[in-house]
């Protein structure tokens, strides 16, 4: 599983679609989804820093965007209809939340053992001639920000550290950026386990119900030659074992079930 980013798809935005170089609007739509899921695999996390629409239509955004196999997770943009800054935020959050799996305004991932912050707006600068929603900022407290909103055509600027401006869209480009954190196992963030430990678990919890039932069942083919109180014995000892066996391979089946289906959606 790894996590992409990207922002500022603007999806149904018929002024940015003519900056891209598109004549319609819906070629523009068509190519930027065209590039994520040529980009991306199914079990890949995709992480949208916001601006999916113009702010107007983001009906039309969602629907694009449900179609999507991947996890997705909005950072909310000052185009989001779902960020607090707009007045009637919060008549929107169910409706983005038919897509995405959480709706912030700002979230916290971990990069080769650092903390990284996701963020629409950068600590500071702006594409206009004057900054913008500082209200909606974070400080700048020494950690790593990804961001967007800036429009810039580098991803980090020397005047602004600390900072990482995912790339936009661009007509010829991929969407996602490189991938920036690989999660194979469980870490303190609480990151889920993969299906291959939750496979390793299974397939230990089954060999230890086998020894036991196989154990088991030497024990009652031989019962009849054995005093009752040996074979009460056996038994006593064998069971503790085999039940909690079984258990836990029904219990780690149906999670690894589980995991593996979120996986391919």
């Amino acid at each position: 599983m790894t996590d992409y980013f990207v922002a500022d798809l603007h999806l149904g935005h018929d002024y940015v679609a003519r900056l891209r170089g598109f004549g319609t609007t819906e070629a523009h739509d068509i190519a930027v989804l065209a590039s994520i899921a040529d980009t991306m695999k199914p079990s890949d996390t995709l992480w949208n820093l916001g601006d999916t629409n113009r702010g107007s239509n983001h009906e039309h955004a969602l629907d694009l965007l449900v179609g999507l196999r991947h996890k997705q997770h909005l950072i909310a943009g000052n185009h989001d209809a779902c960020h607090p800054m707009h007045r009637r935020a919060h008549l929107h959050q169910s409706n983005f939340l038919t897509v995405f799996e959480s709706v912030q305004t700002f979230a916290k991932r971990r990069h080769e053992g650092r903390d990284i912050l996701l963020s629409h707006f950068p600590y500071d600068g702006d594409h206009t001639e004057g900054e913008r929603f500082s209200q909606w900022r974070l400080r700048n407290e020494g950690a790593p920000l990804i961001h967007r909103h800036t429009h810039q055509t580098t991803p980090t600027d020397p005047t602004r550290p600390n900072q990482v401006c995912v790339p936009g869209v661009r007509v010829l480009g991929r969407v996602p950026a490189p991938r920036i954190h690989q999660r194979t196992r469980r870490d303190p963030q609480g990151d889920p386990v993969t299906t291959i430990e939750l496979t390793l678990i299974l397939w230990a919890s089954l060999a230890i119900a086998g020894i036991s039932v196989g154990a088991t069942l030497l024990a009652i083919g031989g019962a009849e030659e054995r005093p009752v109180v040996a074979r009460i014995v056996v038994f006593s000892t064998l069971a503790p074992i085999t039940i909690p066996a079984f258990i836990a391979w029904a219990f780690v089946a149906y999670v690894s079930t589980h995991f593996t289906r979120k996986d391919s959606k």
